[in-house]
């Protein structure tokens, strides 16, 4: 079985929380544990075991029991991964002509890593 490296599962949790915040509208800017587990289809505790990670590598602020935002660095780095993502979509889709939209996403996640 393929297992997810920890890298793969930050990055996408980053792309989530950062797709997140641009839905919301409101302040401050915290996003629920129960925001992104929705996103993902997991239990929250799931993703409070994943955000204290990523609080200890200083990508998101988190603030028990109301959600959690992202760092300097968290922003940085899900513009940075966000940004790999799209031109990886834009390539497949202009250059090789690839329609299936499935396929281009699972690509595009491998190859934005």
């Amino acid at each position: 079985m393929h297992q997810i490296s920890s890298t793969e599962v930050r990055q996408d949790y980053l792309k989530i929380i950062l797709q997140l915040i641009d839905e919301k509208t409101d302040e401050p800017l915290l996003i629920s544990n129960k925001d992104i587990a929705n996103a993902f289809h997991v239990k929250p505790p799931s993703v409070t075991e994943i955000m204290m990670k990523m609080q200890k590598e200083g990508y998101v602020e988190r603030k028990p029991r109301k959600g959690v935002r992202l760092t300097k660095k968290g922003l940085a780095h899900a513009r940075k991964v966000l940004e790999m993502h799209r031109i990886v979509d834009n390539w497949l889709t202009n250059v090789l002509k690839v329609q299936d939209l499935a396929l281009r996403q699972r690509v595009a996640c491998k190859m934005d890593d």
